[in-house]
């Protein structure tokens, strides 16, 4: 099996185990198709901010590996704007940044929030984000331990990567 064809296969069992839902931002995103989403933008490119990546939780430039336990669900957004800084941030530095983000509403554009694509509740608050999944990081020695509680889901994933 190629690589490519395996992250594939890996970027839609995330998707599927983490109920449609960045593992960042908690977004609804789409994986085929940009008719996926319940209300569909005017524009290709904007909806393209919400098509689900495979989001490497561990980079493969620092050893990562394309596994089930490596691969996480993000929407292009998120993944992207996380890998474009010259020292991306940790997993759980990250979703921590996007869901104060996605509080304020700031993230994404005005219509991911208007068309609940953001599953914000009453109170304003990202539901998704920061309420039904976390991403806690702990560092102990000799290896590191990412665990993602994906949203609305009970089971989690965990990734350990060994440091010498």
């Amino acid at each position: 099996m190629s690589s490519s064809h395996r992250i594939q296969i890996l970027r839609q069992q995330a998707f599927e185990r983490q109920g449609r839902c960045c593992c960042y931002c908690g977004v609804r995103m789409w994986l085929v198709s940009s008719e996926e989403l319940p209300a569909v933008p005017r524009t290709l490119g904007a909806a393209g901010k919400l098509r689900c990546t495979a989001e490497h939780l561990v980079a493969r430039s620092e050893g990562g590996r394309s596994t089930a336990a490596n691969i996480a669900a993000a929407c292009a957004r998120c993944n992207h704007t996380r890998h474009k800084r010259k020292r991306p941030p940790e997993p759980a530095a990250y979703q921590s940044e996007v869901g104060r983000r996605m509080q304020r509403g700031a993230w994404h554009l005005p219509w991911v929030h208007a068309h609940g694509l953001a599953r914000t509740s009453a109170a304003g608050m990202t539901s998704a984000a920061l309420h039904n999944s976390q991403i806690i990081v702990c560092n102990g020695r000799p290896s590191l331990t990412w665990r993602l509680l994906l949203p609305n889901n009970l089971s989690s994933t965990s990734l350990e990567k060994s440091v010498l």
